[in-house]
């Protein structure tokens, strides 16, 4: 990923040089953010193994404990479901915005987009990556208190069902 990265960089240095009428200062800022959001990839990537195991252990959680009425449990279930869905959603876009920009350095530096063009674009798909990095960070921050509010959950049922077994 670093080569592609670094190769992108060349190229569009060199696409620079060779058309001087190119503001170089947005295409050092698309770099930089193409740079800065490629690492959001694998923070997404991991997002999704996560919620994807707290959806499989809730999944297998002990029959009685879904199906006995829980409002806890059967709102934490549905609340998984949706977060596996906006993470979904969240990838898709991501790459959408991060191709866009990736096409947008090159033409731009390629001479095949205007300066005002390409600075308006540049806005809105920053602000697109921006909104999404915050996003990630809600779900990251929503996931872990899920995590939390299960383990606490099985605890509870597990001394529940020992006790239970003991008398």
């Amino acid at each position: 990923m670093k080569n592609l990265v670094f190769l992108f960089a060349a190229v569009m240095t060199l696409s620079i040089i060779s058309c001087e009428s190119v503001d170089k200062e947005l295409v050092d800022k698309m770099q930089k953010d193409i740079t800065e959001m490629s690492g959001l990839s694998a923070t997404l990537t991991d997002l999704g193994r996560s919620i994807a195991n707290l959806a499989a252990q809730m999944a297998a959680a002990p029959e009685e404990m879904k199906s006995g009425g829980n409002a806890g449990f059967t709102s934490m279930m549905e609340m998984s479901g949706a977060m596996v869905q906006k993470h979904e959603a969240t990838q898709a876009e991501y790459n959408d915005l991060m191709n866009k920009l990736k096409t947008l350095a090159a033409d731009y530096s390629a001479g095949k987009v205007s300066t005002e063009d390409a600075r308006k674009e540049y806005e809105t798909l920053k602000t697109g990556l921006q909104g999404i990095s915050d996003l990630v960070q809600r779900i990251q921050e929503r996931s872990g208190q899920m995590e939390t509010n299960f383990a606490k959950m099985m605890a509870d049922w597990n001394a529940k069902s020992e006790g239970a077994g003991t008398r």
